[in-house]
């Protein structure tokens, strides 16, 4: 990729206006016969062009690669990213640094990081990029024909979506007037998602609500009439699994293990819009996110698959809907990049409760196919009654954090109450 002057870090005096500008002002001191200005200007100009020259160089045949796969983290996990750095010339390279803007929202952070300068303040801005600090990592210099590789880890703070556009590498001079950067390949770019975090959940009330009965610890229930195996009896053994036929002749006692069979796909509805408004509830929106994503991984562990629909919110509409699938990782992903909508005000200057937005024909679909909808929202009277009515009033369960009004024509929980203890 073609290197460019980074011109907030460089100084005037390596632009080629002004070196023009110094080599018209050493002819003229030498026609009027003004010395001073002559030999000022010609130091200047000579400066100036070694220093612009110097940094053309220095940035030239820059190999600049990385390596490294860790796109989905849960917060608190590391990953390593590893950079291939190789200077193709015969020219040395005195100094280098690798340079990576921040997501606004500061949700992944590499070990080495620095305040904003007021003067990258204004490009971070732009680039929606945090204006707090930036990472950067200093490397050593490049002889001839030198690689080295870089290693840099990174943390995954909180919940959240990052893009690596705008990596770079940079270097230039030795009188540190002028930098020239070389921006990571588009063949290197990707998004990193940082998941919900994972918590204590009672996974299980998600499998025995959707058969409607009370099944074993493992949420599955099984097939009297499939028996896969057998295995020998052991004190506490439900005697109405004895295979008395063995027993009949004789043989030690054992008992039957059928199998098992699991229920449809689960499907999650999540109402973000209602946990906004005059009144934010920041923290039980996360609350709600982690149970969601805990509960799509455990129950993603034992083979049941989940979708899942959000409010439209202020993210791209790419990870509003996610449809049943063996890879649960997919539902993270939309978790991690849902933000609410832009707050609205009154007249008054008063935030105002937006609507939520929903893909009925998605919520549609997916309700056919699941055995029991669990429908996220911050107080259940705020309950798009139309979704309920499209779903099925007798397969919704409206979890919340408020009370709400009684009602006859679905099931209520509170949220909180799937967290296990030791839990957020």
């Amino acid at each position: 990729m073609k290197n460019r002057l980074v011109g907030n870090k460089s100084s005037y005096l390596v632009f080629w206006p002004v070196i023009a500008f110094l080599g018209a002002a050493a002819i003229a001191g030498f026609l009027f016969k003004l010395q001073v200005l002559a030999f000022a200007a010609v130091v200047l100009f000579l400066l100036a062009l070694v220093c612009r020259l110097w940094i053309i160089q220095a940035g030239k045949n820059m190999e600049f690669r990385m390596t490294g796969e860790s796109t989905g983290l849960y917060p608190g996990q590391k990953s390593d990213f590893i950079f291939h750095i190789k200077n193709n010339k015969l020219v040395p390279v005195l100094w280098a640094d690798l340079f990576y803007p921040l997501g606004k929202d500061l949700c992944i952070t590499p070990e080495e990081t620095r305040p904003a300068m007021e003067w990258e303040k204004l490009l971070l801005r732009e680039d929606g990029a945090s204006e707090e600090i930036v990472g950067e990592s200093h490397l050593s210099s490049f002889s001839w024909y030198e690689a080295k590789t870089v290693t840099v880890r990174w943390t995954a703070r909180h919940r959240g979506i990052y893009s690596n556009k705008g990596w770079s590498l940079r270097t230039g001079d030795g009188f540190g007037l002028g930098q020239t950067e070389q921006k990571l390949s588009m063949g290197y770019l990707r998004d990193m998602a940082v998941f919900p975090d994972r918590i204590p959940v009672n996974s299980d009330y998600f499998v025995k609500n959707a058969w409607n009965s009370d099944t074993g610890t493992h949420g599955v229930l099984e097939d009297q009439t499939v028996i896969r195996s057998v295995r020998e009896y052991q004190p506490g053994d439900n005697v109405k699994h004895i295979n008395w036929r063995l027993a009949a002749r004789g043989l030690p006692l054992s008992v039957n293990l059928y199998e098992e069979i699991l229920p449809q796909n689960t499907f999650f509805i999540f109402d973000g819009e209602s946990f906004s408004g005059p009144e934010s509830h920041r923290e039980e929106m996360e609350e709600a996110l982690c149970v969601i994503g805990s509960a799509a991984a455990s129950l993603g562990e034992r083979n049941i698959r989940c979708a899942l629909s959000m409010s439209e919110g202020a993210y791209s509409q790419v990870y509003q809907n996610v449809q049943d699938n063996a890879d649960p990782r997919q539902l993270l992903w939309a978790l991690a990049a849902y933000q609410p909508a832009e707050a609205v005000k009154d007249d008054s200057n008063k935030i105002i409760r937006q609507k939520s937005r929903f893909d009925p024909s998605f919520i549609g679909e997916e309700a056919h196919k699941a055995s029991r909808c669990y429908y996220f929202v911050y107080n259940p009277d705020l309950c798009d009654q139309s979704l309920i009515s499209l779903i099925g009033e007798e397969k919704v369960t409206v979890l919340s954090y408020l009370p709400g009004r009684p009602s006859l024509r679905y099931r209520t929980r509170e949220v909180r109450s799937l967290i296990l203890k030791g839990g957020k």
